[in-house]
C-alpha cells in the first residue's frame, strides 16, 4: 500500500491581507469579497512554484519503518496533483504552481474559505450580509482557461450567497478529506491544496479529530498560524492514521515576503 502526501498552500497574499488587522472595525470599506492576488502575492507563488519543482536526484533517500526518510523533501516534492477552490486568490495562486511544474490545475467547490462570497456592512446598527454568488463558469473560462472542475460551476457563480455558518465549515472539511482519500488513497500521489487561512484551521482539526465540539474559533483554546504561501505537508499512512511531517513551512521565502 503506497502513502500519500498531501501538500496543504496557503494562497499568496490577497489584497485583504494587505489591509490593517483592524480594517473590519476602523470603517474600511476595502475589503472584496473575492480578493485577487498582491504584488507580493504573486511574487510569494512565485517563489513556492520554484521551490515545489527543486529536484536533488543525488539526495540518498534512508529508508525507515516510518518511510522512506525524506521528510524535509531534500530530494524534492514531486507533486502529481494540485488542486484548489474557486475564490480567485487560490485560484491565481494554483495557476502560478501549476504552470511552472506543469501540472493542471483542478477546482473543488468545497476548498474555499470559511464564510463563503459575503460583504457585510452595518445599517441601523444591524449587520446586513450582501448576496454574492462568486465567478461563474464564463468568467474562467476567460480568466483561466486551462482550470478544469470537479463538478460544473453555473453561470450565475459558484456560491450560494449568504455567509456560511461555523458547523458548514466542518462538515465541509471532512468532505475534502474524503474526496482527497476517495481519489488518491492507497497510492504514492503527492497532491498540492491551494487552501486558506482559517479553512487550513478547520481542516487541520478534522484530520486530526481535535476540539471538533467547540462551534466557535473564539472559544479554541489555540490558534494555528498559517503565513501566505506556507507549505503544511500531511502524509496519509492508511485511511485512519496520519503522520504531520511540518506544518506552515516558510522557508522558501525570504524575510521581505513573509507575510
Amino acid at each position: 500500500m503506497g502513502k500519500m502526501q498531501l501538500y496543504f498552500i496557503r494562497h499568496g497574499q490577497s489584497t485583504n491581507n494587505a489591509l490593517p488587522d483592524d480594517f473590519e472595525d476602523n470603517g474600511s470599506n476595502n475589503r472584496s469579497e473575492d480578493p485577487d492576488l498582491t504584488p507580493i502575492g504573486i511574487r510569494q507563488a512565485q517563489l513556492t512554484a520554484e521551490a515545489l519543482a527543486f529536484q536533488d536526484p543525488s539526495f540518498k533517500i534512508q529508508h525507515t519503518p516510518y518511510g522512506d526518510g525524506d521528510f524535509q523533501n531534500r530530494s524534492g516534492f514531486g507533486l502529481t496533483h494540485l488542486y484548489s477552490g474557486l475564490m480567485i486568490r487560490a485560484v491565481h495562486t494554483g495557476t502560478i504552481i501549476g504552470d511552472r511544474l506543469g501540472l493542471p490545475l483542478t477546482a473543488h467547490v468545497d476548498m474555499h474559505e470559511c464564510g463563503g462570497i459575503y460583504l457585510q456592512k452595518e445599517v441601523n446598527n444591524k449587520k446586513i450580509i450582501e448576496i454574492m454568488h462568486g465567478k461563474g463558469r464564463t468568467w474562467f473560462a476567460e480568466n483561466y482557461p486551462k482550470l478544469q472542475f470537479v463538478s460544473p460551476v453555473a453561470e450565475s457563480g459558484w456560491w450560494p450567497g449568504g455567509k456560511e455558518d461555523y458547523l458548514p465549515r466542518i462538515e465541509r472539511a471532512f468532505r475534502v478529506i474524503e474526496f482527497l482519500k476517495n481519489r488518491h488513497a492507497g497510492t504514492d500521489d503527492r497532491i498540492g491544496i491551494i487552501t486558506h487561512g482559517s479553512f487550513f484551521s478547520i481542516i487541520f482539526r478534522a484530520f486530526f479529530k481535535l476540539d471538533l465540539h467547540i462551534l466557535r474559533s473564539a472559544d479554541q483554546p489555540y490558534r494555528l498560524v498559517y503565513n501566505n504561501c506556507g507549505i503544511t505537508r500531511i502524509d496519509v499512512v492508511n485511511p485512519r492514521f496520519f503522520e504531520l511531517i511540518y506544518l506552515n513551512r516558510t522557508c522558501h521565502l525570504p524575510n521581505d515576503l513573509i507575510t
